[in-house]
């Protein structure tokens, strides 16, 4: 019954965000220490607490896998991409005064903890083969929040009992577009998607507080963007997370033990882990890709786009077969053919994402464009968090790309 009520109080507690948002950014300029350096190949970190799942962990370095192989696990990232590495440079002056907690520990859960996001490509990289360039900063999100404002900017009490356990669980910029194409990026917009748990820990104990969901965007503006709303993000920490109440929750009813605590986040991200090894089949939602539930493991493709033999096929549309009678698939979330996974836009219009690292990755947004495809057929989709319709000139331009969100099963 103990374990049952602990259990309880876990999912009531993800499951119930009491504090998403979405807060205005800091209007702060970038500056030249934070400029991005040159797109460089970089080895993947290991997870940042417990063992690593099983299947989560993608080849290092030497002789990488290319994005398109097939017949391997899928999870190298290829030649073809690549990360470049940038120093924040933000604005972040406040001091903040914590009088009941000793100190803060900080973990690093992302489900992607190579990378924060993808760059614009520049289209002469793509011309070399460049087929991505992931963002990272350096010399890491993890370290970059302890070092630069957890041990800079906030003051703790060493006689408390209780420490703060802040959860990093996404930080990732993303590139959208409300408007249609202007001259070079000036309408382009870029997100930030930040999640955090904290917790409280008395005695050995955790507490948990709230969780801080959300997102901020700013113009990309050749980059500064990502200076100006991390510079946000500390103003959510320090307005969420940090506010000397924490006894309110420290009751029975919300206790966790650690074995609880650590149990929860490493199943999940088992969970996640396990979906590059996923039975083949139609998944009517993302809950079911995660469980391994296929609704049907047939189906039979009406038709595949490959931009007239150019390129290999980069989406599908499929009839799914259950019971021997096909069943439309115009509302499923996806196909996972048991290499690539086929993510639906919208309307039955499946774009092929391609295993890499540690989640799925569409880079074939100009192949869309480029093929003839009846109007029609692309009224309707999403792609990320435009319509496809508007961010479809900027890929020309330059080309964007896409991930799956493995908290969220939606494309960024």
């Amino acid at each position: 019954m103990r374990k049952q009520a602990i259990s309880t109080c876990l999912v009531c507690f993800f499951a119930l965000y009491t504090s998403a948002q979405t807060v205005r950014p800091v209007n702060n300029p970038a500056t030249g220490n934070g400029a991005l350096i040159n797109a460089r190949e970089v080895g993947d970190p290991s997870l940042s607490m417990g063992k690593q799942p099983v299947g989560s962990a993608p080849a290092k370095g030497s002789n990488p896998q290319s994005f398109n192989q097939t017949g391997s696990s899928g999870l190298a990232y290829g030649a073809g991409f690549q990360l470049s590495a940038f120093t924040p440079a933000t604005h972040f002056t406040d001091h903040i005064a914590l009088s009941e907690v000793s100190h803060i520990k900080l973990i690093d859960l992302r489900a992607d903890p190579t990378k924060v996001g993808y760059l614009p490509l520049n289209i002469s990289l793509k011309r070399k083969g460049i087929q991505a360039v992931g963002v990272q900063i350096q010399p890491s999100p993890f370290k970059w929040l302890s070092e630069n404002f957890l041990n800079t900017h906030v003051a703790t009490d060493s006689s408390s009992n209780r420490r703060l356990v802040l959860v990093l669980k996404k930080c990732w910029f993303t590139h959208n577009a409300v408007v249609p194409y202007q001259s070079g990026d000036a309408a382009l917009i870029t997100t930030l998607e930040y999640s955090f748990d904290l917790f409280s820990s008395v005695n050995g104990d955790y507490y948990p507080q709230r969780n801080i969901t959300g997102s901020v965007s700013a113009p990309y503006n050749k980059g500064n963007a990502y200076n100006q709303l991390l510079d946000s993000l500390l103003t959510v920490l320090q307005h969420s997370a940090f506010n000397n109440q924490y006894t309110q929750k420290e009751t029975t009813d919300n206790r966790i033990a650690p074995a609880d605590f650590n149990e929860y986040y490493n199943a999940h991200k088992q969970a996640i882990a396990a979906t590059a090894t996923a039975p083949r089949g139609l998944y009517l939602s993302y809950d079911d890709f995660l469980k391994g539930r296929p609704f049907s493991d047939s189906v039979e493709v009406i038709r595949k786009y490959d931009n007239a033999g150019k390129s290999a096929i980069y989406a599908c549309e499929f009839t799914a077969i259950k019971n021997s009678i096909p069943q439309s698939c115009n509302k499923a979330w996806g196909y996972y053919d048991g290499t690539s996974l086929y993510f639906n836009t919208g309307n039955g219009f499946y774009i092929r994402l391609l295993r890499a690292g540690y989640s799925y990755v569409f880079f074939n947004l100009n192949n869309i464009r480029e093929d003839r495809i009846k109007a029609g057929t692309l009224a309707d989709i999403q792609i990320g968090k435009s319509a496809y319709e508007i961010i479809k000139e900027y890929a020309r331009i330059t080309p964007l790309t896409y991930q799956l969100d493995m908290e969220t099963g939606t494309l960024y």
